[in-house]
Parts: structure tokens; C-alpha cells; sequence
């Protein structure tokens, strides 16, 4: 099994009528064109059922859809026959990041932040069931790179090294004001979409208003390339 991880796979919330599971999928392709406005002929739709939901007197399921290109799924299924490998199924990093929260923390509210080197994906998650979930083509590369372009770590080390290093030493605490700025510009980009997100949700979430707003921002979790922390 591979797990993908790439910000081509797009991922919608979709609700759709009450039907026999073994009509979901057909009922997701007949509508697809208003999930993704992209040529569908080139992609594969998946789907996970996030929760049974009630909307004017009705049953309902609510899914995330994804949309996965054709070509990166080929291209998994040459490597397994390059690596003699048999290729059993494709999962999506959200459903692994998923399953790992749902092990880890025990929260009523909380969003998770996965950091990746080109990506970013946000999880919100309630009462143990994915209120939300989105990745962005925003990653911690630029952060990595302004790191390992202060010398800091040393002048002859390589992305990764300094990615790793990254992980035991709070680099936000550097005191050289150019390489600041560097490193507060590598995280603009991933803490506006976040922020847009949990704005987007407290709009579509009015339960607890900005109390829950607030409780939400204090119950973030950020995991970086799978060590949790919290900031």
C-alpha cells in the first residue's frame, strides 16, 4: 500500500441524499462536474463517509471526495511492479493523519496542521468525526531553506539535515533580523490559508460562536513529517 501525498489530489465536502452505499460512487460520478471542474476523464474519484447528517427533515451523507489524476496513479502502480511489489490499495495521507489523531488526542474540538515539505493540510476534527479537511500547495520548504541559508546549523549541510535539525531547535528563536524575516515569510503563506480555514469553519460551525473559535485556535496541533507538538 502507498499513502499519496501531493497537492494535484483535490478533495471537496459533499453531501448528497440518503442512497444504498453500493450507489454512492455512481451517484458522485453523474455529479462530479459540480464537485471539480476539471476533465474527470483524466482522474479517479474516491470517497470517505464522514458522518450521517440531518438537513430539512432529511437523512443525508456528508463525504470527502477526492479526485485523484489518473497519472500518479499509474505511476504508483510501475513502482510496485519495478520494486516486485504487489499493490494491494492507494490511501490518501489524510486518511493516515486521520487515524493517527484519532490515537493520539482525545479532544471534544481540536485542528491538526501537518507540515510537509510542499504541502500543507489542516483537519478539524469533532467529537472524533472530520468536520473539515484541506491541503494547500504551501509547505515548510522556504522555512527550511531560509534556515539553511543562515549558516546557522553550519555551511555545508543539506536540506534534509537541515530539516531534521529543525525538528529539536526552535529556530524561531534566531536572533539575526534578515533570516526573521526570511523564516516569517515562509510561514505567511501557511498560516493565512489555516486561518482561513478555521474562519470558514467558524462561519459554517455556529454551535458555540467565537467561544469555539477560540477553544479551537488553543487546541491546534501542528505535526511535522509525524512528530506532534503543541504550539
Amino acid at each position: 500500500m502507498f499513502v499519496l501525498a501531493s497537492s494535484r489530489i483535490a478533495s471537496r465536502d459533499v453531501v448528497i441524499p440518503h442512497v444504498k452505499e453500493n450507489r454512492i460512487r455512481t451517484l458522485l460520478y453523474a455529479n462530479s462536474a459540480e464537485y471539480f471542474p476539471v476533465d474527470l476523464e483524466k482522474y479517479q474519484l474516491s470517497y470517505r463517509l464522514l458522518d450521517e447528517v440531518e438537513e430539512e427533515g432529511e437523512q443525508k451523507y456528508k463525504l470527502m471526495v477526492l479526485a485523484v489524476p489518473n497519472e500518479m496513479i499509474d505511476a504508483y502502480k510501475s513502482l510496485a511492479k519495478v520494486c516486485l511489489l504487489t499493490l494491494v490499495d492507494l490511501d490518501y495521507i489524510g486518511n493516515a493523519a486521520t487515524q493517527l489523531l484519532e490515537k493520539n488526542i482525545k479532544n471534544d474540538l481540536y485542528a491538526a496542521v501537518r507540515l510537509e515539505e510542499d504541502t500543507t493540510m489542516i483537519t478539524i476534527v469533532r467529537e472524533n468525526k472530520i468536520e473539515l479537511q484541506r491541503t494547500f500547495p504551501y509547505g515548510i520548504a522556504d522555512v527550511v531553506q531560509a534556515v539553511q541559508k543562515s549558516g546557522h546549523f553550519g555551511e555545508d549541510i543539506d536540506f534534509y539535515e537541515t530539516l531534521e535539525k529543525m525538528r529539536k531547535e526552535n529556530v524561531l528563536s534566531l536572533e539575526e533580523e534578515e533570516i526573521q524575516e526570511d523564516i516569517t515569510e515562509g510561514f505567511r503563506a501557511i498560516t493565512g490559508n489555516v486561518s482561513r480555514v478555521m474562519n470558514f469553519f467558524t462561519v459554517q460551525s455556529c454551535r458555540c460562536g467565537d467561544g469555539e473559535y477560540r477553544s479551537l485556535w488553543y487546541r491546534c496541533r501542528y505535526l511535522w513529517n509525524g512528530a506532534v507538538s503543541v504550539r
